[in-house]
């Protein structure tokens, strides 16, 4: 769920190219680099405006009934990533997983 109340959904099965990448916008994806070939994807489809939520704000939250592995692709690369990412993800760590690339937005996640 979004706790800013925006429209977030679940897709059952990863995004294909031309897919819709947010529920707010009319982007959508060229590519999902690496993770078009991974099996058992779920997809979250979420609000871009969700973005302007502050570090210490909840922005959403997701409940698993199973064991999983949740995967950021940090659109923008870097440049988003030293705006506070290592503060609320300190337990994370970084793969060499390609990340997707959408219309409108021409840079891939790191």
């Amino acid at each position: 769920s979004a706790s800013s109340g925006r429209s977030i959904s679940v897709l059952g099965s990863a995004p294909k190219p031309g897919d819709l990448v947010f529920t707010d916008r009319d982007y959508t994806f060229l590519t999902l680099g690496d993770f078009a070939t991974r099996r058992n994807l779920y997809y979250v489809k979420p609000p871009n405006n969700d973005k302007n939520s502050t570090p210490s704000e909840v922005m959403w939250t997701l409940t698993v009934p199973v064991r999983a592995t949740v995967y950021l692709d940090v659109w923008g690369g870097e440049e988003h990533t030293r705006k506070g990412l290592r503060a609320w993800l300190p337990e994370w760590s970084r793969t060499d997983l390609a990340g997707a690339a959408f219309s409108g937005h021409m840079t891939w996640g790191p």
